[in-house]
């Protein structure tokens, strides 16, 4: 079972663009794993992060066009509002796996 999770964690970080092999050859397969993870949960928040401004921007747009329309203002207020929960949640997400892979070391 453990053998499967490694070729899997290998192929996949293999995928992304890392080198699995090194990894395993230099700290054995563990560490794969964990840069993985590192990779993986560093992509999202990235992704995460262009939506929530990306969210923002939208917006402001909305806001700014809204020409006084309670309803426009208070969806437009809304949008950011998420976006920025969703940035939060993705964040605290990002610092509970990067404690968690830091003391798997």
């Amino acid at each position: 079972m453990l053998a499967n999770i490694v070729l899997l964690a290998a192929s996949a970080s293999s995928i992304i663009g890392t080198n699995a092999t090194k990894a395993c050859g230099a700290g054995g397969c563990g560490s794969s794993l964990t840069s993985l993870v590192q990779t993986v949960s560093t992509t999202l928040l990235w992704v995460v992060g262009v939506a929530a401004v990306f969210f923002m921007i939208f917006a402001g747009i909305q806001m700014i066009t809204s020409q006084g329309d309670p309803t426009k203002i208070k969806t437009a207020r809304n949008t950011i509002l998420y976006a920025v929960i969703g940035l939060i949640v993705a964040i605290a997400s990002y610092a509970i796996v990067s404690f968690v892979v830091s003391n798997i070391k």
